[in-house]
Order: structure tokens, then sequence, then C-alpha cells
């Protein structure tokens, strides 16, 4: 999980064998990553914990996280091949 700390942005390409992983994050009045993976692979998502209630949404529907026991970290759910919008913002 990449903490970007006081950043607004940050991205990376993590070059596999199966091809590029692309990630960018927005940290500002909403968290948001971009995430793209090649064929034939799969992921898990996880996300910052946040002040307040919020809403996280992938790519554009709204889904449900679960915290992750005795770390700061909410579980979005696994992800497969192709390219993801993941929001999370307060209600």
């Amino acid at each position: 999980m990449p903490q970007i700390g006081s950043l607004s942005k940050a991205e990376a390409v993590v070059p596999t064998i199966r091809g590029p992983i692309a990630l960018a994050i927005w940290n500002g009045k909403s968290y948001t990553i971009k995430i793209t993976l090649p064929a034939n692979m799969s992921g898990q998502v996880f996300l910052p914990i946040i002040n307040g209630k919020t809403v996280v949404t992938r790519n554009g529907k709204v889904i449900s996280t679960e915290r992750v026991p005795n770390k700061p970290f909410l579980n979005a759910g696994k992800i497969q091949s192709g390219s993801y919008t993941i929001t999370m913002a307060g209600k």
C-alpha cells in the first residue's frame, strides 16, 4: 500500500513479466487511486482510513469495504485485469 504522506499526487509504473502495472494516487478533498493491471493479473486494493464517514466507489459504483484488523487500512476488495478508478470521499 503506497503511503504518499503529505504529497497531493503520486504516480508509478511497475514493469512485470505480464506487462506494466500503472498506479496514480491523488490525495486532496477525496482520495483517488487509478490503477491498471495487465492481462492475467489480479490484485487486492487497500485504502488508508480517514477521519469521518466515507463513501468508496469503484468506477463510479459504490462498493463496501472492511477494516483490516489491527491496521489503519480498509480492504476495498479484489480487482482483475483492467483499469479502475477508486475514490474515497467524505459523506
